[in-house]
């Protein structure tokens, strides 16, 4: 906290802030800066930590078995609890987790997935965000539709460009099973939908997944200021065009630049 920080809290007002790594040095300091975050903010914040498990886990401190290390049900109910018991100790109400996508091991997001079929997968994650709810934190399943068959990282080169919109069966299987109340989008341009816009700048993307899951789940952007999108799109652009598409949440990072 300093007061360029809480100069820029009080202009935009913002309904939640998400920390990264460099944000984070230990239990202590994270929990004051949450601490005066809530208390200069005119409006309760939603606190989001990437608590995956295994290699993105931002508390290291505290509970972070990766996806790919859980047995069944009762364990990953058990882990859903453990870990937001650790988030709730440092004020954060929010999980970026679990991630439902890249099941193939030539995926980039295979090492952070659950490795195992689309089932089992949605079992294993409706499991992890119930162990979340009960201990009073937010768990937001990514990234809808999938990053399936992607190799490379979409936020640090290029958008990336997929035929067709994918089935997204671990999510369907998940949605059988409870409705989370916030889903996170991937940004790919699912060509058979729209074939110029990734998907959070998409109307028709965005009404295809409202189709797809319903009205009840609030929308939010993957990082909207990710290398590969500020490269084609200005800033102020990115924002209203994800809006007027329909996006509920707009996350806003700037990974991995360190100036934001």
């Amino acid at each position: 906290m300093n007061p360029k920080l809480e100069t820029l809290m009080n202009k935009m007002q913002p309904g939640g802030v998400l920390l990264l790594g460099r944000n984070i040095e230990n239990a202590q300091q994270v929990k004051i800066l949450i601490a005066k975050l809530q208390e200069i903010s005119r409006v309760p914040l939603f606190v989001a930590i990437d608590q995956e498990g295994g290699i993105v886990s931002r508390v290291w401190w505290e509970e972070a078995t990766a996806q790919a290390l859980l047995q069944d049900e009762t364990h990953a109910l058990k882990i859903g609890e453990l870990r937001a018991q650790g988030l709730v100790k440092i004020g954060a109400n929010m999980n970026l987790a679990p991630v439902l996508d890249g099941n193939s091991s030539e995926d980039y997001l295979f090492t952070r997935s659950f490795q195992v079929n689309s089932l089992l997968s949605s079992l294993f994650a409706a499991s992890l965000i119930e162990g979340h709810r009960k201990e009073g934190v937010i768990s937001v399943p990514k990234h809808y539709p999938g990053y399936d068959a992607i190799s490379f990282n979409p936020e640090t080169s290029i958008i990336p460009r997929v035929t067709t919109f994918p089935q997204a069966e671990a999510f369907f299987n998940l949605f059988f099973r409870l409705t989370p109340p916030i889903l996170m989008l991937s940004h790919v341009v699912y060509e058979d939908v729209d074939d110029k816009n990734p998907l959070p700048l998409s109307k028709a993307g965005i009404g295809k997944v409202r189709e797809n899951v319903g009205d009840e789940i609030l929308l939010m952007s993957d990082d909207l200021l990710s290398r590969s999108f500020v490269k084609k799109y200005p800033p102020g652009i990115l924002g209203t065009q994800a809006l007027l598409s329909g996006v509920d949440i707009l996350l806003a990072a700037g990974y991995p630049n360190d100036e934001v």
